[in-house]
């Protein structure tokens, strides 16, 4: 490779090759056109080749420094033997050694300037901007401050009139001249390197930063020098002529160390780098409450790389590069694939390593002779999770059964008596009381007086994975979605009625005084067996994805306690997609789906309750969702807040509000002391269907009644 190249590969402006070249002027039995064809060692010389010839270029300067370094040793050291040096107590600066030290703080800062003159070659072909002259500028002011500097620390100036510090107490003997001239150049010298890199980090700043940096870097070349002044004042005052050292106060010596720390960091964590606290696991790999460093250098970004950019919210957050565009970065976040572009000036940096997960398992030592805790016991299949449910299709063609209905006011209680869709009041038998009895819970809705309607279907081929919601319609056949959001999702896993699995849902029908007679349910939900699988591979990056007509999966993560889960893309609103996770030890469990929207996608997401590191694999079930409408649905009578006592000689009805005791009861009407004075302190109450003797004490006073409750005294 060369001019003139002659081998069996060549490369050159004139080539004479046994078997390929390439070149101007060729002779060779094969001509190839680009360099990519020729062998590895022939492209590894031709991508050296310019770094080569341009360090060669300037390889002279440090070289030709041992040819005068060498003869002034030595003729410093034939006068200090002359004079009986090595005989004698010597001080440092009258070595004749020191001299050589140039050399290396030179080779340093030549690799240095190298590195600014290679940069300046390459932005001359992209364009000059501004960030490059202010960093090179800093660069530069670093350089002279180290070449002033190094010779004042190793004592090679004189006294003299114009170079070095020159006060008053500085004249006064040479070796307080060398003294105080090495503590300032010594000083000096470590201020210059840091302005030295503080000049090589400019040329990678993101334009985000690039504003900041420059008077940032101005303002740090400044304390340098106001520093090493500060440091070598502060030195003379404790090393004063003719009398003994002050031995400064330890606070004062800890202030003098802390506080350039304190500066050096402020600049390293606003325009080198810094810690960042993760507090979700959305991205895939990254743990929730993890701490990471991020870099706020533009050492260039790579597909797949995970950065962390400024959101219109003003927060900070995470996501993967896709593309390197002029305009900034194409990014995509977590299992959303949907892509867009960041402009360079919201881009922060880029995500290097996690210095803290705390999900993460402490390694064991491999050495068997060192002794190890004993394992833990494995825990039991039944707290990973729930195994896939056996599907059915008893009557896949017949629609679900409304059961029956009840209403509850805005925080209270459940009515007592439920009714069918015509409005009938239902005598339950004791399996449809053991139904509702599964599902008695309270809704509150914060700043509104709705009122919540519960409603029960009933299908013989629901399971426990069945997708189950209702939306109200209004009188122009749209569904309300004020008044069609389900709370609440119960099933009967526990026992099988006779009519098949039972599930219940809860939606707000509407404002108390406003409340319609009738209305329209139209449920959403899903049986039979799935009939679509397909295998996910386990993985931790977003590039192993597989898709088909019902979803697209965004990948494979684990959470802080490194337990897996699955994002996936909806692609079809009338299927049900399901993710199960088999295990190494053959055992498989579903996950907890929740779901989320992005624009108009609908983005799921499966929680497992197993490590990830135990999964083999996963895969994506889907079955068909269907729709049934209950039209002209009466709307159940609410429930008055009323209580009802009954005692000897006196009964009635009392009002109900929220919070209200049993003891608050007997004291507002007035029956505590009959029932104090009575023998048998005992009442009966109905709560909830359920009929039970209570006996009056603290404890019992305490219970909350209920709406509907009947509280009977005997005699």
């Amino acid at each position: 490779m060369g001019g003139i190249a002659a081998g069996v590969h060549a490369y050159g402006g004139q080539v004479y090759a046994l078997v390929n070249g390439l070149g101007d002027q060729v002779h060779a039995p094969h001509v190839v056109k680009s360099l990519e064809e020729m062998p590895g060692l022939l492209q590894w010389l031709a991508r050296i080749t310019r770094q080569c010839a341009f360090l060669t270029a300037w390889i002279w300067l440090p070289v030709m420094m041992p040819s005068f370094l060498v003869p002034w040793w030595a003729r410093r050291q034939l006068e200090f033997e002359a004079h009986g040096g090595p005989q004698r107590a010597t001080s440092w600066y009258e070595r004749p050694s020191r001299v050589l030290w140039i050399l290396p703080a030179a080779i340093l800062l030549f690799l240095a300037f190298i590195w600014m003159t290679r940069h300046w070659s390459h932005a001359g072909q992209s364009g000059v901007n501004a960030q490059i002259v202010v960093a090179s500028a800093i660069e530069f002011v670093g350089f002279v401050l180290s070449v002033v500097s190094l010779p004042l620390w190793l004592r090679l100036v004189p006294m003299n009139s114009f170079y070095g510090v020159r006060l008053p107490s500085t004249f006064v003997s040479n070796e307080r001249w060398y003294d105080v001239n090495a503590v300032f150049g010594k000083h000096l010298f470590g201020w210059s390197l840091t302005v030295i890199a503080t000049g090589i980090a400019g040329f990678y700043q993101l334009p985000r930063h690039q504003d900041a940096y420059s008077w940032a870097a101005i303002t740090l070349t400044l304390v340098a020098v106001g520093a090493s002044v500060a440091s070598t004042l502060v030195w003379m005052h404790r090393h004063p002529v003719g009398r003994p050292a002050i031995k400064p106060h330890r606070l004062m010596r800890n202030l003098e160390l802390v506080i350039p720390v304190i500066v050096l960091m402020l600049f390293i964590r606003s325009f080198i780098a810094r810690p960042y606290y993760v507090p979700s696991g959305n991205e895939p790999g990254v743990a929730k409450n993890s701490r990471w460093i991020a870099s706020h250098l533009d050492t260039g970004f790579e597909p797949g790389e995970l950065i962390a950019y400024a959101h219109e919210n003003g927060q900070t957050w995470l996501a993967r590069v896709v593309a390197v565009e002029a305009k900034g970065l194409l990014l995509k976040r977590g299992g959303n694939p949907e892509e867009f572009l960041m402009p360079w000036d919201k881009i922060i940096g880029k995500m290097l390593f996690s210095y803290l997960s705390p999900g993460a398992v402490p390694k064991v030592d491999a050495d068997s002779s060192k002794e190890s805790p004993a394992p833990a016991p494995a825990a039991d299949s039944r707290d990973k999770g729930f195994h896939p449910v056996e599907t059915t299709s008893h009557a896949l063609q017949q629609e679900p059964r409304l059961l029956f209905l009840r209403m509850a006011p805005n925080g209270q209680p459940w009515a007592e008596d439920v009714h069918d869709a015509a409005g009938r009041p239902v005598t339950l038998t004791k399996e449809e009381q053991r139904i509702i009895w599964g599902s008695t819970t309270v809704q509150i809705c914060i700043g509104a007086e709705p009122c919540w309607l519960q409603a029960w279907i009933q299908h013989p081929d629901l399971d426990e994975a069945s997708q189950i919601s209702v939306l109200n319609i209004d009188a122009a056949g749209r569904p309300d979605e004020t008044k069609g959001i389900a709370y609440q999702n119960g099933y009967t896993k526990d026992f099988r009625p006779a009519g098949g699995p039972v599930h219940s849902v809860v939606l707000r029908a509407g404002e108390r005084d406003r409340l319609p007679r009738t209305l329209e349910l139209s449920f959403v939900y899903s049986i039979g067996p799935w009939d679509a699988v397909k295998r996910v591979e386990k993985s931790l990056t977003m590039h192993n994805t597989s898709s088909t007509a019902d979803w697209m999966t965004g990948g494979v993560g684990e959470d802080a306690s490194q337990h897996g889960f699955v994002t996936w893309l909806l692609r079809r609103k009338d299927r049900q997609v399901q993710c199960v996770a088999y295990l190494k030890d053959g055992t498989k469990f579903i996950g907890l789906n929740t779901s989320r929207m992005s624009g108009r996608d609908i983005i799921e997401r499966a929680d497992f309750d197993v490590r990830l590191d135990e999964v083999e694999y996963f895969e994506l079930w889907a079955r068909d969702i269907r729709k049934v409408s209950f039209k002209d649905v009466v709307l159940p009578p609410l429930q008055k807040a009323e209580v009802l006592v009954q005692a000897p000689g006196k009964s009635g009805p009392f009002n109900w509000h929220q919070g209200l005791t049993l003891g608050g009861l007997l004291d507002q009407a007035g029956w505590s002391p009959i029932v104090i004075a009575s023998r048998k302190p005992k009442i009966r109450w109905f709560h909830q269907g359920r009929n039970s003797e209570i006996e009056i004490n603290t404890k019992s006073c305490a219970l909350e009644v209920s709406p509907g409750d009947k509280i009977i005294i005997p005699e």
